[in-house]
């Protein structure tokens, strides 16, 4: 395992780790194992807002840079379970679920 940090930028407002635009999480996974497009990936560590709470509830500092663990392997920056970007973004602003997110990085081998 090489535990490689990336720049994670974040657009799912509506996750609870999510901070202005940075993940509070040291680590996320994102999923889609025979992906082919970025609508096909998701981030696998969302999760909704409850209602009446404010984000980032479960951490209490942004990590500009984290771990990216990675099981999409039809992605040009997957390496042995891991994302190899220097940078990252994950989408989904009106996401309700996991699989409403994706990684705006994917790239098809």
């Amino acid at each position: 395992m090489v535990n490689n940090m990336t720049d994670l930028n974040c657009g799912v407002i509506h996750c609870s780790s999510n901070r202005e635009g940075c993940c509070c999480r040291p680590e996320i996974k994102v999923t889609g194992h025979d992906a082919c497009e970025c609508n096909e990936t998701c981030c696998s560590s969302f999760e909704k807002i409850q209602s009446g709470a404010s984000n980032a509830m479960d951490y209490s500092n942004t990590n500009p840079i984290s771990h990216v663990k990675c099981e999409v392997k039809t992605c040009i920056h997957y390496k042995d379970d891991e994302c190899q970007a220097d940078s990252i973004t994950v989408q989904g602003a009106g996401a309700c679920c996991k699989k409403d997110t994706e990684c705006e990085t994917f790239r098809r081998k």
